[in-house]
């Protein structure tokens, strides 16, 4: 029957399976008048189950409408009135397919235009992509540019390190030939590193010789004695009898290192017949120095880095000596300097060759020896009246006498003087006011190691190149604190 349950559950799919149609929209034919009641009644169920189901639907596309079929109208004529989608709309989908491929090569955020948020167009697309690839060769172009100043560039580097190597190999010759000429000037092979040396070492023998002569003290007899030495240090030493031992010792040091240093004045050569004619005439150079008087500084060498010979020289290599010496050059002194101390290089020379062929320059050199050892040792066996007993009565080897350390000590001395004399800078020994002048740490060290007072006795002096205010040797000097 017609208003059965199995024709009301009874629904039509179109073939695109988005709509369907139901009893409701089949419309009764004229021909059937009693059967109206019937289909109203269905209506009306069909309408109460559709408010239940209306929240499904809400979403759902509307069906499409189809024309009123009759009860006796089969399934296949129904689906027939289906039209399909037009051909237009389906060339318009294969269009933005297309459109998507060629948008899907760019970023993400480039797809869409920016003023109205459109896919953007194939000649648009084609118009950057050209744009890309004129950036790219742009690009490429600049990278070979690049690559090739590079190239360039390490080439010239390349140049540059080799002329720099070979200059620094010339440069390091003409340092070898100059250093070479300077030596062949001087009296002796020394340089300032040797100098400093054996300056050292000299100090280093006169403590050897104070500490063998200190088990020997006669307490009263030795102070007296060690007075005695001093004409300005006499009425400061006295008062402080009888001495301590370790004043004693400083005292000894000084007495020997006094005697000494006389052999490293510069205007007296050892074994020189005329070594008074020199002083002579390199002090009238000295005086009649023209450039000297209008103010020129003797010897500038302010070109000369201090730290050359600052303190750390004991670590430094011979070669930095060299290169020091060899920073003066001629144009920092005036004619006269330069011929007295040539001068004075060529004498000392002369005399270090001639002692060993020349019979009369080593008698000469032998009597400096002998002067120096008598006063030192006459003044030794003063203090110390055991030296004369120790070398004439206890000790049979000469070698081990007092006599022959002290004759060791003088040699060692005049040798020094000569290595001094033949530089071709001004070494000395500088003058210390003991008593009135002040501790300067930087040239000088306190034996008791105090930083400030008063130089009481200048042990040994410091060795300082002419108008250069740190040491090449550092003083060895006994303060007292200021008062």
């Amino acid at each position: 029957m017609l208003g059965s349950d199995q024709h009301s559950d009874m629904k039509w799919t179109s073939n695109d399976g988005a709509s369907t149609t139901t009893c409701d929209d089949i419309q009764p034919l004229p021909s059937s008048p009693p059967k109206k009641k019937s289909m109203e009644r269905l209506s009306r169920i069909f309408q109460k189950k559709s408010k239940h189901k209306k929240s499904l639907t809400d979403d759902m596309p509307e069906p499409p409408l189809y024309k009123p079929v009759s009860r006796h109208s089969s399934i296949h004529s129904t689906q027939s009135s289906y039209q399909p989608p037009s051909r237009i709309n389906s060339t318009s989908k294969k269009g933005g397919d297309s459109i998507k491929r060629l948008a899907s090569l760019r970023p993400n955020n480039a797809t869409y235009d920016n003023s109205n948020s459109l896919p953007r167009t194939v000649p648009e697309l084609q118009q950057e992509l050209d744009q890309k690839r004129q950036l790219l060769e742009q690009l490429q172009a600049e990278k070979q540019q690049t690559m090739y100043d590079n190239q360039r560039q390490e080439q010239d580097l390349a140049r540059l390190e080799q002329r720099t190597q070979d200059r620094i190999t010339q440069t390091t010759q003409l340092q070898k030939q100059y250093d070479t000429h300077l030596a062949s000037m001087r009296a002796t092979s020394d340089d300032l590193q040797s100098i400093r040396t054996k300056l050292i070492q000299l100090q280093h023998n006169i403590a050897e010789l104070t500490d063998r002569l200190l088990p020997h003290i006669s307490p009263d007899h030795t102070c007296q004695s060690l007075s005695s030495f001093w004409l300005n240090l006499r009425q400061v030493i006295e008062p402080m009898c009888p001495l301590s031992p370790f004043l004693i010792r400083l005292l000894t040091e000084k007495f020997i290192m006094d005697v000494l240093v006389q052999n490293f004045n510069l205007s007296e050569i050892a074994g020189c017949a005329c070594s008074d004619d020199y002083a002579q005439i390199a002090l009238w150079f000295l005086d009649h120095d023209i450039e000297q008087q209008q103010g020129k500084q003797y010897p500038s060498k302010s070109n000369i880095s201090s730290s050359v010979t600052s303190p750390s020289l004991a670590s430094s290599s011979p070669s930095s000596f060299s290169s020091f010496s060899s920073l003066v050059s001629s144009s920092s002194l005036s004619e006269a300097v330069i011929f007295s101390i040539r001068l004075r290089q060529q004498v000392a020379s002369t005399v270090v060759a001639a002692q060993q062929h020349q019979e009369h320059v080593k008698q000469q050199l032998q009597q400096v020896v002998q002067g120096h050892w008598k006063y030192l040792y006459g003044g030794l066996a003063k203090a110390y009246p055991f030296i004369y007993q120790h070398d004439t009565a206890l000790e049979t080897d000469v070698k081990k006498h007092f006599g022959a350390q002290i004759q060791g000590l003088v040699e060692q001395a005049v040798a020094l003087g000569f290595a001094i004399k033949g530089m071709e800078l001004d070494i000395t020994a500088a003058d210390v006011q003991e008593g009135t002048q002040l501790l300067d740490p930087a040239v000088m060290n306190d034996v008791q190691g105090r930083r400030a007072g008063v130089i009481q006795f200048c042990i040994s002096p410091p060795f300082k190149i002419v108008n250069q205010h740190e040491p090449l040797v550092k003083g060895k000097v006994l303060c007292v604190p200021f008062e």
